[in-house]
């Protein structure tokens, strides 16, 4: 089946725009850059928090690559915030507040190899040990230091970090509180209404 110019078209332009929701951070929330005409900001906020609950239902692991995002964290967090701002329903909160601290699992594809070679390599380690050979054991701990585990290490660190201040940050909004602490980088915090 041959496709036509005006299909193939249509298509790229799709993978386009698909693409540019992933790549764009969003500096504000105006009207303009917030979603495409024809979208109410609440119904744009939606598409944005249903995409990631859809994303962050198919995870796996513990840990995920970013770029698998359907949108920027930036969009994302402030999409949940702004609905945590707004939402009355308790169990929905509740959900969007997990989500909201599950953000912080996808980092970026190089912290992600680095996590997924450790837990792969230490696996095998595990097995190489569980053999009872001396030299197996050394082997296995060969294997550990070759694959960067101090760095696989304070990565998970820093994602535990990372969640704990997004907890604070939902525990703030809860209880009505702006949160104060926050890094200047950390625009979605503050987005325009």
């Amino acid at each position: 089946m041959k496709t036509s110019e005006k299909e193939t078209s249509e298509v790229d332009s799709l993978r386009d725009e698909s693409d540019d929701r992933r790549m764009n951070v969003l500096p504000s929330w105006d009207e303009d850059s917030y979603g495409p005409s024809g979208f109410s900001h609440r119904e744009r906020r939606w598409e944005i928090i249903l995409a990631y609950l859809h994303a962050l239902e198919g995870l796996t692991d513990c840990v995920a690559v970013e770029n698998d995002l359907p949108f920027s964290k930036g969009q994302i967090k402030c999409a949940l915030l702004e609905e945590l701002e707004e939402g009355q329903n308790i169990d929905l909160r509740n959900y969007l507040e997990i989500a909201y601290v599950q953000l912080e699992a996808f980092i970026p594809y190089e912290e992600y190899r680095v996590i997924a070679d450790f837990k792969y390599a230490s696996g095998l380690a595990l097995e190489m040990a569980f053999a009872g050979d001396p030299s197996s054991i050394i082997r296995s701990a060969r294997i550990i230091k070759g694959v960067k585990g101090e760095r696989a290490v304070r990565i998970q660190e820093k994602i535990s970090a990372n969640m704990r201040r997004s907890k604070l940050e939902v525990d703030r909004l809860r209880s009505g509180m702006v949160p104060q602490d926050a890094a200047p980088d950390e625009s979605h915090l503050h987005c325009p209404q």
